[in-house]
């Protein structure tokens, strides 16, 4: 027993003796420990993330997240010993007395690999960014500038954001008073013009409030260039004030002498577009550059619609009276009444391929739409025959003896026609006039109604 007690005592002494307190730990073989600065990332931990800055629909400049962030520095192993470093701002394009470090020393204690930092700007305030209107990267992050402990390597230590931000642009809009696009149609008819004059009200809108002022005049494309000196815009330029985003109402318009330069009907694509002095802050918005006017003009006041309109409203028809023409057969006051299934009345083609029929009205109306029903025969393996003309005119008169066209519209095979009359007409007298279909050589016509306008 003495024996044993007295080797465990030398081994004590062995052991107190090789660790004397002016000896060195044998450290020289420890790896190189390198220092990273991270944040976490979509794809991982990353030591640089990106910001994007945009300036709001108020001007004000905002970033996607805020710029205060948490970093973490990391050792790559755990040291044996304690681990203190010194951090300093690291700054692209922002002043270094606007920043702000949770600490400028951090200690990693031995046997631990990480240490927190947050850096962001004082009082979270990046404004003086929104001072710069061209577009412009920002840095914002921090390097270790000292380490103390073994084996250290810094020399890739720093973790940044870099901001991002686009310049001061205003998004420019034209923005018409019914949309962008419009159609209209003008019915040109023995030297008058029906349909009401050619013109359109707009605005310029912007989507931030413009820094300085802006001049806007305009252009207008689509118009023969003959006839480009008579289109006038009112005001012909507009200046939006600095800090404003409309410019008020713009109304362009055009005198009628460009729609008689021919006898023939026409479709004119017209363009409105703003011009800008000075391009270098505006941005036009490609879906609403312009104002896009698609101007029909016909000689014809009837156009074809797919069914009655919301501005109609069906005339009573106690009082008609219609007077069957060469041609046609059967009773006339079957037209008027009610749409009895299968009774009307019946064009055969025999020297002519058109039917009219007059219809006094026993008073003056004002017309805005007509609809007529039409007979059919079904064969096998045929199919339905639609007995409805190939086109239709319709005529007004103030007497029954001169009698003025409202026009020819084609129509359909089917067995309802409606035909718009594109403004409404008054009258007393008008004539119906249907072309028959020469491969059946028979029209027809079951019932007849006249439409007004409706009260709003």
């Amino acid at each position: 027993m003495k024996f044993y007690l007295y080797s465990i005592a030398l081994c004590c002494a062995g052991i107190f003796m090789g660790c004397q307190e002016d000896e060195e730990l044998n450290l020289l073989g420890y790896p190189e420990n390198p220092v990273s600065i991270v944040t976490p990332g979509e794809s991982g931990d990353v030591s640089t993330m990106k910001v994007k800055a945009t300036y709001n629909e108020n001007g004000e400049l905002v970033t996607a997240t805020s710029l205060r962030h948490t970093w973490t520095v990391s050792l790559a192993t755990p040291s044996p010993e304690d681990v203190v470093l010194q951090i300093a701002p690291y700054c692209v394009n922002i002043p270094v007395d606007k920043v702000e470090l949770s600490e400028t020393t951090i200690k990693i204690p031995a046997g631990y690999v990480s240490a927190s930092v947050t850096i962001g700007l004082k009082g979270d305030d990046f404004s003086f960014a929104a001072e710069n209107l061209e577009a412009q990267t920002y840095e914002l992050g921090f390097n270790v500038v000292n380490a103390e402990g073994l084996n250290l390597k810094t020399e890739s230590a720093t973790g940044k954001m870099v901001i991002e931000k686009d310049p001061y642009l205003v998004h420019v809009s034209m923005a018409g008073e019914n949309g962008n696009t419009v159609a209209m149609k003008r019915v040109c008819k023995d030297g008058d013009v029906i349909g009401g004059a050619v013109e359109y009200s707009f605005e310029v809108q912007l989507d931030r409030p413009v820094k300085e002022d802006l001049p806007i005049s305009f252009s207008v494309a689509g118009i023969p260039e003959e006839f480009l000196g008579d289109a006038s815009f009112t005001p012909a330029q507009v200046t939006i004030p600095a800090g404003e985003k409309n410019s008020g109402e713009i109304k362009w318009a055009i005198s009628n002498d460009f729609l008689f330069a021919n006898e023939e009907d026409e479709e004119f694509n017209i363009v409105l577009k703003p011009v800008f002095e000075n391009t270098d802050m505006v941005s036009v918005n490609p879906d609403n550059e312009s104002i896009n006017i698609t101007l029909n003009k016909t000689s014809s006041l009837l156009e074809w619609v797919s069914g009655t309109q919301s501005n109609w409203s069906q005339l009573e028809r106690d009082s008609w009276i219609a007077t069957l023409l060469d041609g046609w057969s059967g009773n006339p006051e079957d037209l008027f009444d009610n749409y009895t299934w299968g009774a009307g009345v019946q064009f055969v083609e025999i020297n002519t391929s058109v039917g009219e029929i007059v219809i006094d009205l026993g008073k003056e109306e004002n017309i805005v739409g007509f609809w007529a029903a039409y007979g059919y025969e079904y064969s096998y393996p045929s199919g339905y025959k639609y007995l409805s003309p190939l086109k239709t005119e319709l005529f007004v008169s103030d007497d029954k003896s001169e009698w003025t066209s409202l026009g020819v519209v084609d129509t359909p095979s089917t067995d309802r026609h409606y035909i718009n009359i594109v403004v409404p007409i008054k009258t007393r007298y008008i004539k119906y006039a249907g072309t028959v279909n020469s491969d059946y050589a028979l029209m027809k016509l079951l019932e007849m109604k006249f439409y007004g306008e409706k009260e709003q």
